[in-house]
């Protein structure tokens, strides 16, 4: 009988203690410790990073601290010390921020620059504060939208060459860059908000600011207050928008029903759904990233050109022995492919041992080094030079020399 009671009781005991163990489990998840420069670390983590992308770091004049970011420079940022680039601004998602979040989406980007599918672009992947894109007075340096606004946006363009700016996120990023878009308009060509939590965003609308008894923000200071507010702008129509999201994310639903706000409000915009995939921006980039990226695209103009030497281009090629060029040739620094034609008489054994004194024409490639092709006759108009290179060409066409002339490119 004593047993029994010593039994008894240590079931007891045990029964108590198993839900305290439980309790003590949960709470033992800490939530993630927030800070304004985290460092791209090394491992799997970080593994297969484009080259461009790099971390830095500037100094927040209101909070008087650094602050981090990812960016990614195409190589022809570094090729081409005189031209400038359009640059994206990709808020990450989740809370609170961190500038890594979002970086490995720039493997996308470089490989839809390398494949010429867009043009040389610049990617910067910020830091959103510890409340994710909003400004959150209540904690100390939480301002995460000034800073970004206020402070990196301007940073960037006084750091770097940049030209027009777009603006997109994903999930947490997707209501910053929503809020955003409609507070700024001015500031960006393109905005492209990415699975955003419209619904959180309504329950934040009809509570007076609260997200939640602990969270509480300003009262319309909401997707769905801000987009009415900028309805009523007489440019309203000026600013280009793309909703994107998965089929199967959880905030599917709510974007579709945040587009049919937008269409009551006559905010034109466009919608890209992918298919099959769930509430991720990788896997999104991943599946089919491209119309998100060429949105932005149709928003920037077209590259400048400039006057660049030929020589320069050319120099470095092991089939030209004699290098006496002609000053100055005009080339067009898009992803496109523009063939010139020039005068051989100053250019001596070329790739053919045959070429005689016909022309060579000079098939530059931007991102990429130059080639060249020697010519007993001439190039069709408007053939890509990727299709010439390395084969014969017809000797029968011939073609009047003639320089700066384009032959290809626009």
């Amino acid at each position: 009988m004593h047993q029994i009671r010593i039994s008894l009781l240590s079931t007891l005991i045990l029964a108590i203690a198993l839900p305290a163990a439980g309790q003590q489990k949960k709470s033992s998840k800490a939530a993630p410790e927030f800070s304004w420069v985290n460092s791209i670390g090394k491992g799997r983590a970080f593994a297969n990073l484009p080259k461009g992308l790099k971390h830095a770091t500037f100094t927040s004049p209101s909070m008087k601290q650094e602050v981090g970011y990812c960016i990614y420079l195409p190589e022809a940022y570094e090729a081409e010390s005189d031209r400038k680039f359009p640059a994206v601004f990709h808020l990450h998602g989740g809370r609170p921020g961190s500038e890594l979040k979002s970086m490995k989406l720039a493997k996308f980007v470089d490989a839809a620059i390398r494949k010429e599918a867009i043009q040389p672009t610049i990617y910067v992947f910020p830091n959103g504060g510890p409340m994710s894109w909003y400004n959150y007075p209540q904690i100390e340096n939480g301002l995460g939208e000034d800073v970004f606004v206020k402070e990196l946006i301007p940073h960037i363009k006084e750091t770097y060459r940049t030209r027009e700016l777009a603006i997109e996120g994903f999930s947490q990023g997707g209501r910053g860059t929503t809020r955003i878009m409609f507070r700024y308009p001015e500031l960006f060509v393109s905005a492209a908000p990415g699975g955003s939590g419209y619904s959180n965003e309504k329950r934040v609308q009809e509570n007076d600011g609260a997200e939640s008894e602990r969270v509480v923000f300003a009262k319309g200071y909401n997707t769905w207050d801000m987009a009415t507010e900028y309805a009523k702008h007489d440019n309203k129509a000026r600013l280009p928008i793309l909703l994107w999201v998965g089929s199967k994310g959880f905030n599917y639903e709510n974007n579709l029903e945040f587009s049919k706000y937008l269409e009551s409000l006559s905010l034109a915009h466009e919608k890209h759904v992918v298919e099959g995939i769930d509430h991720s921006a990788y896997r999104l980039y991943e599946k089919d990233g491209m119309p998100l990226m060429q949105f932005h695209q149709k928003h920037f103009s077209k590259p400048e050109y400039k006057s660049t030497s030929i020589a320069t281009k050319l120099s470095g090629n092991p089939c030209v022995r004699e290098r006496s060029f002609p000053k100055q040739i005009a080339i067009h620094p898009h992803h496109e492919t523009t063939t010139f034609r020039l005068s051989s008489s100053p250019i001596h054994d070329h790739l053919s041992p045959n070429t005689g004194n016909g022309f060579v024409h000079a098939l530059v490639r931007i991102g990429g080094s130059p080639n060249i092709a020697a010519d007993h006759g001439g190039l069709q108009m408007g053939q890509p030079t990727h299709q010439v290179a390395g084969r014969k060409l017809n000797p029968s066409r011939r073609v009047t020399p003639h320089l700066h002339e384009r032959i290809n490119g626009s």
